[in-house]
């Protein structure tokens, strides 16, 4: 079977994205993400459970980044200024949300792999380790 091209929405949502951003929202919306609910049903070594590291819920996109406490803070930025309200749907519909949301992900630095994109992309030294989680200074907040 051979794949079909891509539509022209999904064309339009990642043109003004970079390979890496494009990339991540590609992962963000299928799902096959570098986290721990993911990598533990991939049956990938070290990855033994699913659970996020803050300890409430199973480590997906969409705890990430609508409900894991250790990116509260940073979380503000992703939020409708208007409402206030934060959409996953329409962030990775929208070229503009996606692009926010690109950039928000590979800044919080919990997927190695992007960690030289986020100083190719942004201008970002590698932060520590153990400064991830709750590094705040990353988006400026």
């Amino acid at each position: 079977m051979v794949p079909l091209p891509p539509s022209r929405r999904t064309v339009k949502l990642h043109a003004q994205l970079q390979k890496a951003e494009s990339s991540i929202i590609t992962q963000i919306r299928t799902g096959r993400i570098g986290l721990a609910a993911f990598l533990n049903k991939a049956r990938v070594p070290g990855f033994p459970s699913p659970v996020c590291p803050c300890g409430q819920a199973r480590e997906t996109a969409e705890h990430v980044i609508a409900h894991c406490n250790r990116f509260a803070e940073r979380r503000a930025a992703l939020r409708n200024p208007r409402t206030g309200q934060l959409d996953i749907k329409r962030l990775v519909d929208d070229p503009g949300g996606a692009a926010r949301l690109a950039r928000w992900f590979i800044q919080l630095r919990i997927l190695p792999q992007y960690s030289l994109a986020a100083e190719l992309l942004y201008g970002e030294e590698g932060a520590e380790e153990d400064e991830q989680p709750d590094g705040g200074e990353l988006l400026g907040l």
